[in-house]
């Protein structure tokens, strides 16, 4: 079973990607260090000054593992191959507070508090036809775990 966590950066993906996986015994990946590890790219964005993913190609590469039990993340795991799909969002005090403690610059945390605030990620989820659980993960991360795992043992 492959289970996405997707969501705008800051959001907490990474935490409780990784901490949902220890609880249930799951292997974690994060989809940004496979697409380094693979050399997943298909150019490079010069304002932004970073690559650009290819999701086709991570996505083949997470659907070749559909019999393992996966969780996956990235803010754009959404595009990529699950069988649950789940989207964190966060309060947008808090998300800022989130982005200023990672030392990110105002452009960064201006464009990623846009994301959240017009709902990309979702937006993007709907578009694509999939179906999604949608999480606030404003507070506490265990707290948010339990919601993750409850969606997960449905």
């Amino acid at each position: 079973m492959i289970i996405a966590i997707s969501g705008t950066p800051g959001t907490g993906k990474t935490e409780v990607a990784k901490k949902a996986a220890n609880k249930l015994g799951f292997m974690y990946i994060s989809l940004n260090h496979l697409a380094e590890e693979k050399d997943l790219y298909v150019g490079y964005d010069e304002d932004r000054e970073c690559k650009i993913v290819d999701t086709e190609a991570i996505s083949n590469e997470i659907e070749k593992r559909k019999k393992e039990n996966i969780f996956i993340e990235s803010h754009y795991a959404h595009d990529v191959y699950s069988d649950i799909l789940i989207i964190l969002t966060c309060g947008l005090k808090e998300l800022k507070k989130r982005m200023e403690k990672r030392g990110w610059d105002g452009k960064k945390i201006e464009e990623n508090m846009d994301s959240e605030i017009m709902e990309v990620i979702k937006s993007e989820a709907i578009e694509s036809g999939k179906k999604f659980y949608e999480i606030n993960s404003s507070g506490n991360v265990d707290e948010t775990v339990i919601e993750v795992l409850k969606i997960v043992k449905q």
